[in-house]
């Protein structure tokens, strides 16, 4: 507020009631009016606060019935100071159309909110049934739900111990058809190990025979040289006799 009699260019932000910021902390130069009443003022919108000695005509001389009353109905008991006992209904404030262009007077009254009928008794006792049909409907489903699960998961760990045995019992096979490859293949280099080692024998042995005819043969040799050496000795000797 400020007090001046003209209009003005004033910065304002958004503390301010005639001005909404777009942004935080923005601020915009517009035209307002001083509080100071003036001539070029042409209405004004006041209120009586305190009433004189004498009263003023055309306002405070006539009293003017309520044109529209409350319309809710804990309004309604308010204004009439009515139990809940009370038929709300027939204490609804009324207001009289006279007749215009032909038409017949006619009475209008404001529909009654939040109004506890019958009707809306029984629509709240179906409500609350089908929510707890709805719950009961949930909660079956969720325990067929875990059944099943219960069953699958059973199921399954069946199948995984029928897998497993029949992997043990295939790799039970597995293992003695090796065994017996294994069995049957180190019985096999046994005979031929033993057979190498008698071939090897018997090449020994008849190499050991050949060594031995040689070193005879070789021995006879010598000792036929040496003969025959001596013979020739013996020869030469007589024939210089």
């Amino acid at each position: 507020m400020c007090i001046r009699d003209r209009w003005y260019q004033r910065r304002v932000h958004g503390g301010h009631s005639c001005y909404i910021p777009k942004r935080t902390g923005e601020r915009k130069r517009k035209s307002v009016r001083g509080c100071i009443v003036g001539s070029d003022i042409k209405v004004l919108a006041l209120t009586i606060v305190k009433k004189g000695e004498q009263e003023l005509e055309g306002i405070t001389d006539t009293k003017t019935p309520r044109r529209l009353g409350p319309k809710r109905a804990n309004h309604i008991r308010k204004l009439f100071a009515l139990s809940k006992q009370d038929d709300v209904r027939r204490y609804v404030v009324r207001r009289s159309i006279p007749a215009k262009d032909g038409k017949k007077p006619r009475v209008k009254a404001p529909k009654i909110q939040r109004l506890i009928t019958d009707v809306r008794l029984r629509r709240k006792r179906i409500y609350k049934r089908e929510k707890k049909q709805r719950w009961l409907n949930t909660r079956k489903a969720t325990e067929e739900y875990h059944k099943l699960c219960q069953d699958y998961r059973k199921q399954k760990e069946q199948k995984r111990v029928q897998s497993e045995e029949a992997k043990k019992a295939q790799t039970g096979q597995t293992t003695q058809a090796t065994q017996a490859q294994t069995k049957a293949a180190t019985q096999t280099q046994a005979k031929g190990q033993t057979q190498t080692q008698a071939k090897g024998q018997t090449q020994a042995k008849g190499q050991t025979q050949t060594t031995q005819a040689q070193q005879t043969k070789t021995q006879q040799q010598t000792t036929a040289k040496t003969g025959q050496q001596q013979q020739a000795a013996q020869t030469t000797k007589k024939s210089k006799k």
